[in-house]
This record gives C-alpha cells, structure tokens and sequence, in this order.
C-alpha cells in the first residue's frame, strides 16, 4: 500500500475533530480497561452452515473415518467433509437410506460408519454401501426403538444402548448383553492418574494408592442420578473428568465443581458460568490449559470454556461461535477440534495474529513504520501520529501542535535519539521533546544509521546524509544512485551499505559501487525490503515482482510461479526456526529459507508457501510498505507487521507445524460428464474422450491451502503441480494403459508421496485393436508374400526363358559351327586335299619346265596351308576331338596348342572329368576355358597362364590365372571379344554354376569357375 502523503494534510478543523473523537475513544477504553494487553494465545471459531454447503444447519454428531473423511449428522442428510466440499448423503441420492434425519454417529475401528436415524433405524455404511435396519427388540412392547449410544469395548464387537440396555447386532437380530439398572444412585469414574471416584449426588469418595478421601457436596446432577429422566434415551452424562494433575472436575446444572486433596472449589456466575446448563466434553491442551463443553438438547449452553492458570474464559457467540449450545466435541486426528451446534458446524482455531487497532489505543489503523527502542518500548508510526506501546500502555506521541504530524519513518540512533519522519519534515525526539530538524523539507521513506555513525535519511529526491543533526551532503542519480526514489537503506555484516530505490539496487564500500537492476537479474527495479541472514546471504524483497537471493555475488529469483504466495515483498523477516515471514497486499506468508536456498541449488521443484490473513486474526490483509521499519522482530520473539487496518503481531512460537501428511483420496470420475461407479480403475471406450478426476487431500489445517500434484503414467511421466486445483481434467488419452497418481502436502508443506491411484484402460478404436492390426498386418505380409512369389515367379520364367534362349542361341550356334565346319571338311577340305593332290601328282608326273613345276609347287604349298586353315577353322567351330578322345584331353590339346602358339608357358592340372556333363554341355565347358584362353592370348601379354581343373564331389571347379596386364572387370563388357565377359557369365549361368573375377591392372588376374554336376552325368 502506497502512502498517500496528502492524507495527512487535512484542514485544521477536521484535524481537531479527530483528537477530540479519538481522546474520547481513548479515555473510554481506558475507563473500561482496555489498557491491559490481550493474552498473545488467542482463539477464534471457523462455522459452517447451509449457506456453505450444509443441508441443514443442526449438526448433532461428528466422526473421523479412518481414511481421513469427517462425517456429520443432520436432520436432512448425512454430510461427508474435506475441509473444502461437503458431500450430503440423503434418501435421493443414497440407495440403503430410508431416512434424512439422521442423529447419532459411531465410527467404529474397521472404518464402519455407524448412524441412527428418527424412527428407530441403524444405518451401516461400509465400503461405500449403505444399509438400514430397523431397531426391532425382540419381546419389546413397542417397536421399532431409538438407539442413544455406541460402545465397542473391544475391535469388530460394537455395542448398542437401547433403553438402557447394550445390544449386539448379530446376524441382523439385536442380542442383549448387559442391562443397565433404571435408578443408578452412584457413578464410578477411573481418573488418568490412577485414582478411583465414586460419585454421589451428597458425597464424592477418591481412592488412590490405597489412601480414601471423601467430598462432602450437594451436586445438581442431570441424568445420571435421575430417577425419572425426561428421555430414557438421552446418551450417558459424561461430565466428569480428571485433569493431568489429579483434580476431579464434576460439571452440575449450576457450575463447576473442583474436588483435590480434600478440599473443592466452584465456578459459577461470578465466574462467567451460569446455569442452568450442562457441562461435557473435556480435554486437555498442551499449554495445560483445560476445555469443556457446555449445551445439549435439552439445556442451553454458554458455549466452550477454557480453564487456565485459575481463570475461566467463556468463547460463546461473542467470540464467533455459531451457537453457544454445543451438542459434540470431536477432536480430528490432527488435533483440530469441531464443534457440532444447533446452527452450524464450528472450528476452534488458536487465533495466532494478533491485531491492535484503535481499538487499543492507536491514533490511526493505518500503520506504517514499527520500530522498538532498546527500552523495550515500541513504537507505531501511522498517517495521523506516533503511538508507543510500553508494557501494556497504549500513548499517543503528540509531535507538533497543534496539528497531527504522520510518522512515516522511525530510527533511533547509538545516543538514543529518535528520528521521526513526516510528510515535508523531520524531527528528532529526546527527553521526552520533539524538536524539528531544520531547513529540512523532504519526506523520508526510510532512516537509517550505519555502524560509522552516519545518518542517512531515502526521500523521493535521493539519499541525504547527517553526521550527528548536521546536513552533510546528498546522493542523487548524479553521483551513484540508479534512481532518486529511495525506499530502503541497510548495510550488510562487511560493511556494503545497500540502497534500495525504484530504479534498482546500489551498493556502496570503499570508494566502490556495484549496481543491480531487473538487466542484471534482480526481480525487480521497485526495491522495499532488504535483509541480511546469518549465512551473510541479502535478501531483496521489491514492491512486485517477487524476492532476490544475492549469494557469492550472483542473483536467483523467486516469484508466484515459483511458489511464493504473492510477489509482493514489503517486508521480510526471519523467525527463531529459519522461516521467513513476508507481509504483502494479500497478507502474511511463511516460507522456509531451507526450502529457497534448495530451490535455487536445483534440489526442490516448488516451494511451500503458508498464508495468514483474517482467518487468523487480521483486520486487514492490506500490508503497508515502503516506509521503514516495515515490520520488526520484537525483543521477545513476535513479528510485526503494519497494515490498512492496525498493526498485526505473530507469536511465532504459538505457530506448530502440521507433520502429518493429508490422507488423498480421489472422489469422483467422470467420463463424458456422467460419473462412474468403480474409481480404482476404468476403462474408456474409444469414443470417449472428456474425463473429469476429482480429488481432495483430508488435512483441516487451512484446508484451503492444501496443495496437489498428479500425472499419468505411460503418457505424461512428469509431475504436474496443480496448486490447490482438487480436479484433473483430460480431453484426449491415447489407446493404451495408465496410471493416474495424484499426491498432496498439508498447508506446511509436508507431502504425502504415496497419494490415490486409478488406472486408465483406453480402448482403441476398430481400426486400432491389435487383433485388427494384426489381420491387416497378415493381410499386408500375405498380399506382399503373393506380390513378391508372383514377381519371382516372373523373373524366374523370365530367367528361364532367357536361360532356354540362351541355351538354344547357343546350342544353334554350336550346331551352325557343327554344321559349316562339316560342309567346310567335307566339301573345301575335299576339294583343297584334291588340289593339293593334284599339284603333289604333277610334280611327280610332270617333265615340264622348272617354271611350270614352280608353280605347280606353289599350288601344292598354298593348298596344303589353306587345308590346313580349314582344318583349324573347323576345329575351332567344332573340336572333333571332344567327339573321339572326350571333354578332359580335349583341354589339354587346345590349352597346348593355344598357348604353345602364342609363346606362353602353360601349367596345367586337370582331373578327368570325361563323363561329368552331359554332350550338350560339355561343347560349354570347353568354350568357357577356350574364351578365357583366347582372352588371354589375346590381350594379357602374359608370359606364364596356371590353368587347373578339379573336380571337388559334386562340382568341378576351373581356375585361371596370368601374369599378364589384368584389367578392369567392373568395366569390361560384352564389346570386347565376341561374347567376351558376358558370354562367359551366360555359359556359366546355364550350366547352373557360379563364377569370380578378379584382375587389377598391371597384376594380372584370375578366373574361377564352379559348375555343378549332373546327377544323370555323374558316373
């Protein structure tokens, strides 16, 4: 909250109106005692009615579930609670009820739910089923009849009291157990101590230790000692207790009696406890003070009374109790006590702020500085005045007359002088005078004094320095400052004096100045807080945007995203425990220091933040800043903090630490909207996409502050914090399994990590189930399994036609060859033999001249070489020989004649393979040794050919090898030689073998052939 400095320049008159109104105020709460200072343990009442969600506003009786549930009874419906929802059970929504007026209520130890209703019935609730009987009595004279109270003496036996008998239910029938005499002139009460009471409406006996002490009295008991009580059916009077220290304490119809070491003591109507009413419900707190309860059906109450330290205090309708007739006390297993009224539900809450107000002596609610002098006093500073607060007094600090002067800034410096701030002035204040700073005419937001004495003195216009009352000099954005509005000055334990301004923060020491502004990574440029640990660490606080670590010289900031309760940071302090106390406009937030140093080392995710505002007892959730002190550590532990609406006091000692993590249960499920029954698991048809999960996390401790974080495993592994948001919603869950996990943590921070559960089963669509899946993917393998038979099947018909082409290309090339070289052998041989034999016959015949037996030579000569040339033509296009001596020295033959006329040395080795393929593939198996031979005399210029031939079981294979050039097989083709390279793989491939080439240039190269035998061939 900006201060406005124009509220403190009112008119003369109004300024005088407002003392004689606030004189008058003061002086009458003087007169009626208000000067003593409340206690700082103050209480105060939660209630809810139906205006929050009851459906009835007579509560009659309260229980706690085991799984962390409170339950209610009513007159129209029986009302489960989180602490935030009510759930109201009733005949419409409930199958197994018959009745809404519901009255007694009995949680047994295996989590039953035991109600009563009007008319006589029992209604049990387990595992979520209702079921009602009626209360039939066997031989009774009417039925059905009224149950009026439970017992269960021992795990899984409840009992029932029926008109003063305890029943067992068995098997659905009422057993009796004990009867319980009509006229009970005594009552016998076991003390925690050990001691024994007996009870008499004249006489009250204690025995302990064997030693006997009797209390003559006259109590005015109801019910227990009655002969004729107005309803046999009223539950047993309990208003009997024995405190931790022994003493017996009875409440009767006029009081309360005290009965120790012999002697009693009563508290009545002079104590704040008058009658008629009845007295029940007892219980002992931690700080030994004592709690009853007051009010039935039948008597009307005075509300809850504590007894403490031989005081009673009466917290009735005054203090917030809906009603002061309480029907139950129920204390939750976290200790919160519930109070059940004829209008409305109740909490007992300890009021841990504390706030004063004018009430209290204040000249105004609206609070500014707070400061507390080393005499204890404090001192609050608001728009009109000082006020000091020494002890319990309350004094208003008049300033300069005769008008009111605000205090907007406080300091009292190492002489004991106070340094007042106002709007347009200063002033200092020693024995017991204000005196006016002269010639000073700023408004100082802050005062502060360095450990060298100096004084410095943040206005709106810079930083002012004082050396002792003397002016010295001033700091602007001239000479250092980020900006001129200077809201907050502190120096650190080495001796950095900070200023906090709207521009940013500036630190000065030795001459030397480091700036840090929202460029730099600080939260914010609108600094109002700064504090220093006892780990050396500054805290920066800003008007805004969040708080600012500044740790070995570098920045982290926190913000709402973060986990901070609000941005804003008007003042920070730090309690006995390592818990920073942070005021801003929205109230007071608690978090730990452990938790922001962790948050910044990367070890926690969220931080915890607790909130305080008029639940706990503050007028106003507005806190003021940027005047300073903005809040202070008092002397004896309490934080101070100003407000719109008073000053506002934390005993953070009173404040305990819930440690017991919430219960997290998961309410409803919702798919499509339309709720399901089973909320452990379900399963979504694929045309389900909305699901809706409500959760609630059973702490009632600021219920409201109860924060949750979930995910869904196998989709989103990752948590997701979900704040104080108690549903989860999904639009689209992939088909598939998961997991929805949901946890929560109490309003201190303590997680219960284990949290609910459900499993989410998501069908697939048609399309999308496996079986679906699998058809189409058998379908698909199927149909590419045909494509890919039927396309080999084609390239092997291909292959086979071009393979059967092949065979008969060649096979007709070979019969052409066979064909012309026998034309050419018996038709040119014939005729070249015949000329041959002619020139041969005349030469031997003829006598002619030497001319003509020349030429008759020549003839002879030129016959006999182109005989001899038809001869090796047709050995090449048909080599008789395979024919005459076989396949094996048909090889050999031509590998010698081949190579011998070339030049080159031959190493052969060649099995017998005569026999091994059939006459149709032996003319192939030649031709692919006499392609490569031929290559190779053709181009390799090789000296030395290996040619070997073996045969290996069931294959033959040919290897080749020279020493030749080699060339590039990757390159070579068809075009070469004939069929060249390409001819050769076609032979092989149709002989069903298999071939290698290899040749690099300049090293040769080597052929291998493997050609399989026919079986039909094999000898």
């Amino acid at each position: 909250m900006l201060f406005c400095p124009h509220s403190a320049l009112k008119p003369v008159i109004a300024e005088w109106a407002i003392r004689c109104v606030w004189c008058g105020v003061l002086g009458l709460w003087l007169f009626l005692g208000g000067g003593s200072q409340p206690v700082a343990a103050q209480y105060c009442f939660d209630s809810w009615t139906t205006d929050d969600g009851l459906p009835q506003n007579g509560v009659r009786s309260i229980g706690q579930t085991p799984d962390g549930y409170l339950w209610f009874t009513t007159l129209d419906g029986l009302v489960r609670f989180d602490g935030v929802r009510f759930t109201v059970f009733n005949r419409s929504n409930s199958k197994g009820i018959v009745s809404n007026r519901f009255t007694q209520l009995f949680v047994a130890s295996d989590g039953t739910l035991w109600t009563t209703t009007e008319g006589g019935n029992l209604t049990r609730y387990r595992q979520g089923v209702f079921s009602t009987i009626p209360v039939i009595i066997p031989g009774a004279a009417t039925n059905p009849q009224e149950i009026s109270d439970f017992r269960e003496p021992e795990p899984g036996r409840v009992l029932l009291l029926i008109s003063r008998n305890w029943y067992q239910l068995f098997e659905g029938v009422f057993a009796l157990v004990k009867s319980i005499p009509p006229n009970r002139l005594l009552k016998t009460y076991q003390g925690q101590t050990g001691a024994t009471w007996t009870l008499t409406p004249d006489l009250i006996t204690e025995e302990r230790r064997g030693v006997v002490t009797t209390y003559p009295t006259h109590l005015t008991l109801p019910y227990a000692f009655d002969h004729n009580p107005p309803n046999p059916n009223l539950r047993d009077w309990n208003g009997v207790f024995e405190d931790h220290e022994g003493r017996l304490w009875v409440g009767d119809l006029t009081g309360m009696h005290c009965f120790q070491h012999g002697t009693s003591q009563f508290f009545g109507p002079n104590e704040g406890l008058p009658g008629p009413t009845i007295f029940h419900s007892f219980w002992e707190e931690s700080d030994g003070s004592l709690w009853f309860a007051s009010g039935d059906s039948n008597y009307q109450g005075i509300g809850l009374v504590c007894y403490k330290n031989g005081r009673m205090t009466v917290w009735g309708s005054s203090a917030g109790l809906s009603n002061n007739r309480i029907y139950r006390v129920f204390r939750d297993r976290e200790g919160v006590v519930w109070l059940a009224t004829n209008k409305g539900l109740n909490r007992l809450r300890r009021q841990l702020v504390k706030t004063y107000s004018v009430a209290q002596g204040l000249l105004s609610n609206e609070v500014y500085p707070i400061l507390q002098t080393r005499n204890g006093d404090i001192w609050i500073g608001s728009t009109l005045g000082l006020t000091r607060i020494r002890g319990t007094q309350f004094t208003p600090m008049e300033i300069k007359k005769p008008f009111e002067v605000g205090a907007l800034a406080l300091l009292e410096d190492k002489t004991g002088c106070l340094w007042v701030g106002s709007v347009g002035r200063m002033f200092w204040y020693e024995n017991n005078r204000f005196e006016q700073v002269p010639e000073f005419t700023e408004t100082p937001a802050t005062i502060f004094q360095d450990s060298q004495g100096t004084i410095w003195v943040g206005c709106g216009n810079g930083l002012f320095q004082f050396q002792g009352k003397n002016l010295t000099g001033r700091l602007t954005t001239a000479n250092g400052l980020p900006h001129n509005d200077v809201k907050v000055v502190y120096e650190d334990s080495g001796g950095t004096l900070w200023v906090g301004t709207y521009g940013g923060l500036v630190g000065f020491r030795d001459g030397q100045r480091v700036t840090y502004d929202e460029a730099h990574g600080l939260a914010g440029n609108r600094v109002r807080a700064l504090f220093e640990d006892k780990q050396g660490t500054l805290w920066i606080g800003t008007y805004d945007n969040g708080l600012s670590r500044l740790k070995n010289g570098r920045l982290f900031t926190y913000r709402l995203e973060q986990g901070l309760f609000d941005n804003g940071v008007f003042s920070l302090l730090e309690d006995f425990h390592g818990y920073f106390w942070i005021s801003c406009n929205r109230g007071i937030y608690r978090v730990s220091k452990q938790e922001l140093n962790q948050f910044a080392d990367g070890l926690k995710v969220k931080i915890q933040s607790t909130v305080y505002n008029k639940k706990d007892g503050m007028f106003s959730t507005e806190c003021n800043g940027g005047r300073q002190p903005a809040g202070i550590k008092a002397s004896d532990g309490r934080l101070w903090f100003p407000t719109q609406d008073g000053v506002s006091v934390i005993d953070t000692e009173a404040v305990s630490l819930n440690s017991m993590p919430p219960p997290v249960r998961i309410e409803t499920v919702k798919v499509e909207r339309e709720p399901v029954a089973d909320l452990t698991a379900i399963t979504l048809l694929p045309d389900q996409d909305d699901l809706e999960i409500t959760y609630t996390g059973l702490s009632f401790i600021k219920s409201e502050q109860v924060r949750f974080k979930y995910r869904l495993l196998g989709k989103d592994d990752d948590w997701l914090e979900a704040g104080t948001r108690r549903t989860a919603y999904y639009t689209y869950i992939p088909p598939g399994t998961y997991t929805f996990q949901v946890v929560a943590a109490n309003s201190d921070g303590v997680w219960n990590q284990q949290g609910a559960s459900l499993t989410i089963r998501v069908l697939a669509p048609l399309w999308q189930r496996w079986w679906f899946l699998l058809s189409l993917g058998l379908l698909a393998v199927g149909l590419t399994a045909l494509l890919f038979w039927a396309r080999i099947t084609e390239l092997r018909r291909r292959q086979a036609a071009q393979v059967a082409f092949s065979r008969q290309l060649l096979e007709s090339q070979e019969a052409e060859r066979q064909r012309i070289a026998a034309e050419m052998h018996d038709s040119l041989g014939q005729h070249l033999l015949v000329i041959k034999n002619w020139a041969t016959l005349g030469l031997t015949l003829s006598t002619a001249e030497a001319k003509n037996r020349q030429q008759l030579a020549e003839i002879s000569e030129t016959a006999t070489e182109a005989l001899n040339e038809v001869r090796q033509i047709v050995y090449d296009l048909r080599p008789y020989q395979l024919d005459k001596i076989g396949l094996t020295q048909t090889l050999r033959f031509t590998i010698q004649q081949l190579l011998a006329s070339a030049g080159m040395e031959p190493k052969v080795e060649i099995d017998e393979i005569d026999g091994l393929f059939p006459k149709s593939q032996e003319i192939i198996v030649f031709r692919i040794v006499q392609e490569c031979l031929n290559n190779i005399v053709k181009h390799s210029l090789a000296a030395t050919v290996t040619i070997a031939i073996k045969r290996e079981s069931d294959i033959v294979a040919i290897a080749i090898s020279d020493d030749g050039c080699g060339f590039d097989a990757t390159r070579t083709g068809a075009a070469k030689s004939g069929f060249g390279l390409t001819g050769l793989s076609e032979r092989v491939r149709m002989l069903g073998g298999d071939h290698h080439i290899h040749s690099i240039p300049g090293e040769g190269s080597h052929l291998s052939f493997r050609l399989p035998i026919h079986e039909q061939a094999q000898p």
